[in-house]
């Protein structure tokens, strides 16, 4: 099943805060689909020379991938890329534009002058409308904490011929950027996150609660673009309530009981699992592994398990880490070298 989100178009620099679109941060929608509510979540990934964002959707349906525009597509599309399925994960648009406005679109705006495109539904005419203020909210991470604020932008409206179709776009963030659109279906930007950092030692943060200035970085970094399973098993008086985070996006899954952080899991680049193909985490963490190890490199780098294992073992628990590393193992366990350059799926600090 598809879900039809919106074509946008984002390049910013946050006025206010003085600050450029890099990658590695990302743009926060909301969108009314039908009576549906859920967020529409980019993340940067690259600006030059071709853009490429990862993208998140949190309907009943959540969805993950990346998106790449080309170089092409940015200077003369004039068509919207609106619809994603987990059916297309890796979308490469040659023709039209998602989230990055083609300069042709842009040009409408100071020109003046009518743009025949089709936002989604159809070819019609475009043309310069009404100004407005519109207000962001805006999380950042300075002086070792989450920062909230809200910064006001002017976005100026492309209406379509017929009165019906409401493309607001602004100017404000260092390049064109299309903040709301209403095609029938209405999405709007609601906040901006700049990229937070996550400590070294996952599990340092076990035990602590999600409304905790520790663990904020991570709550904003997965919140916002995560789909969500809750089990509640609470009794009258005593809540029990436990919830997983899963942010393909971020390549980050959390677990947590009455909100408190019980397991933190890190996926590798590509990842099929939980219905999703992971995007990946490419941080490294205090003993030296990172996700792009092998079996043969995380046992050279902090020690063989100290529980027992087989040869075809998938995962391996380090309990001096509170680690489990999960690996991608051969079928075969008689080929020892395919064993020993076995790579990691994902990784599990609980």
């Amino acid at each position: 099943m598809r879900s039809i989100i919106v074509s946008l178009f984002l390049l910013i620099s946050i006025s206010a805060l003085a600050q450029s679109l890099k990658t590695g941060e990302k743009l926060i929608y909301k969108v009314n689909f039908q009576g549906d509510e859920y967020a529409f979540a980019a993340k940067i990934q690259q600006l030059t020379p071709e853009i490429a964002f990862g993208f998140a959707i949190t309907s009943q349906y959540p969805v993950c991938g990346t998106v790449k525009i080309q170089s092409e597509a940015q200077q003369n599309a004039i068509k919207m890329y609106n619809q994603f399925s987990r059916d297309e994960p890796n979308i490469l648009l040659k023709d039209a534009v998602s989230v990055f406005p083609s300069k042709v679109m842009t040009n409408a705006l100071t020109s003046g002058k009518p743009l025949k495109m089709d936002a989604g539904n159809g070819f019609m005419n475009y043309q310069k409308g009404e100004t407005k203020e519109m207000e962001v909210r805006y999380h950042s991470y300075r002086d070792n904490s989450v920062k909230e604020e809200n910064t006001k932008i002017k976005a100026t409206e492309l209406v379509s011929e017929d009165g019906k179709n409401h493309i607001w776009i602004t100017t404000d963030w260092g390049q064109a950027v299309i903040v709301e659109m209403d095609l029938g279906w209405t999405i709007r930007i609601e906040s901006f996150v700049s990229e937070m950092p996550l400590d070294a030692k996952p599990q340092n943060l076990l035990g602590k609660s999600l409304s905790s200035p520790e663990l904020a970085p991570l709550y904003y970094r997965v919140s916002n673009c995560s789909a969500i399973a809750v089990e509640d098993l609470s009794d009258p008086g005593k809540p029990y309530v436990e919830k997983e985070y899963f942010s393909p996006m971020e390549g980050i899954r959390i677990k947590t009981h009455n909100d408190t952080l019980t397991a933190l899991l890190f996926y590798t680049e590509g990842y099929e699992h939980e219905g999703f193909t992971w995007r990946g985490y490419n941080g490294k963490f205090d003993c030296g592994i990172n996700l792009n190890m092998s079996y043969q490199e995380v046992d050279k780098t902090i020690g063989k398990p100290s529980t027992p294992r087989w040869p075809t073992d998938v995962l391996i628990q380090y309990p001096q880490q509170k680690l489990t590393v999960y690996y991608n193992m051969p079928d075969n366990d008689k080929n020892k070298k395919a064993i020993a350059n076995a790579k990691i799926n994902f990784i599990e600090f609980q």
